[in-house]
């Protein structure tokens, strides 16, 4: 998916945080936290930096990845990297977004969402319905059937009870 600028209004408790030189990055990407199971997957990562949701390691299920997913979760990006780039992320934290659905549905104030997974990863910019593993909830009734966008507030990420914000 390309760069998508989904921030709509309020605080984004912005953080910065590296990536490294071979992880592509677009604005709008969910952001994950590196861990030991994902660099040793995939030696280009680097523990404790970030990436993309879709660079996690498959965990097996999609219930399991929606999982991983949101546990490694940081926020959304608002700063994009290149092959070869060696500046930090900018991610926002807080926030109200425009996110999209996996498939148009409608949508009530209040339903919480998840990051979509597959039984082999999760993707980067879309979202499902659903309680179980949420960063989002939805603050706007969409009752369409036949757009994705929905409006919603993040969730506090269960790792950054401690970060410093840039």
């Amino acid at each position: 998916m390309a760069n998508v600028h989904r921030y709509r209004y309020g605080d984004e408790e912005v953080i910065s945080v590296p990536v490294d030189d071979t992880t592509l990055v677009e604005i709008g990407d969910f952001m994950a936290r590196v861990v030991a199971a994902d660099s040793a997957d995939d030696a280009t990562l680097t523990d404790d930096n970030c990436c993309p949701v879709s660079y996690l390691v498959d965990a097996g299920t999609d219930t399991q990845n929606r999982a991983a997913g949101q546990a490694q979760f940081l926020g959304i990006a608002i700063s994009a990297s290149l092959d070869g780039d060696t500046d930090d992320i900018l991610i926002a934290t807080k926030g109200f977004f425009e996110l999209t659905q996996k498939a148009a549905a409608a949508i009530d104030v209040g339903d919480h969402l998840e990051i979509y997974a597959s039984a082999t990863n999760c993707e980067d910019q879309t979202v499902v319905e659903g309680a179980t593993t949420p960063i989002a909830t939805c603050v706007k009734d969409k009752t369409s059937a036949t757009t994705t966008g929905v409006l919603c507030k993040l969730l506090p990420s269960l790792l950054l009870d401690d970060v410093e914000h840039a």
